[in-house]
């Protein structure tokens, strides 16, 4: 016993390391059964079955002749760069822009955000689909806005920010949970600093609001094309 336990000190002291390797030739046994085709470890997904991913990877997917699309987004506010009348005026323009960029398809009759007292708390796929269900939306359109900020401070010229933001969109279809659609847009934009303006922070907000609204021109154009092309039900 005292052996063993000045062997396992030494290997604790000196420190160990393990890695995986591939297992003998000679371990194996040789069988003429069929290769599975399916999973060896059925209980192993959250909740599809293989048969199910089967189908969803077979699954063509169509569209009604005119569509619903209700709209979430998942982005993170910064509330104490919109106190300012200014910004929440331009944000509002921005997003009736994105809303009538959308409708301006003849399959989409309406574009609209859900309701908040209808977004679960859990913003995944099955509650997001219960929650457009109850909404009559065909589509749910997810959407989650993300920026970096770049200051440049000059000296015998304007201080500026230039901001490069990333619009990551998803398309849901309620019907059958399927993700027909995604896109990420990055855009950037260069806003010079205006004497009028307090702090950087204006600009900064500035510089965002005209890359997140370019972001969201192009989903809402890739979008539309998109579900126009998509076979009718």
């Amino acid at each position: 016993m005292k052996y063993i336990a000045l062997v396992l000190g030494a290997l604790l002291a000196s420190g160990c390391s393990t890695s995986s390797t591939h297992r003998p030739s000679d371990y194996q046994v040789e069988t003429n059964a069929p290769q599975s085709t399916v999973s060896l470890f059925p209980n192993d997904g959250p909740s599809m079955s293989d048969a199910q991913i089967k189908n969803a990877l077979a699954h063509q997917i169509s569209l009604p002749q005119i569509n619903r699309i209700a709209i979430v987004n998942l982005s993170t506010k910064n509330n104490s760069r919109m106190n300012s009348q200014e910004f929440v005026q331009i944000d509002n323009e921005m997003i009736t822009h994105f809303i009538d960029k959308l409708k301006s398809s003849h399959r989409i009759y309406d574009a609209s955000f859900l309701p908040t007292l209808l977004l679960p708390q859990q913003k995944t796929v099955p509650f997001l689909r219960e929650a457009a269900a109850r909404y009559q939306a065909d589509l749910i359109l997810v959407y989650k806005n993300g920026c970096d900020n770049f200051k440049q401070l000059r000296l015998f010229e304007q201080d500026r920010v230039r901001s490069y933001c990333s619009t990551e969109a998803v398309l849901i279809d309620t019907r059958t949970g399927i993700v027909p659609f995604t896109l990420t847009a990055t855009k950037q934009y260069t806003v010079n600093r205006d004497a009028k303006e307090l702090n950087f922070n204006e600009t900064l907000r500035k510089a965002e609001l005209k890359a997140i609204n370019a972001g969201l021109s192009e989903v809402a154009t890739r979008l539309t094309s998109h579900i126009e092309a998509t076979p009718k039900l």
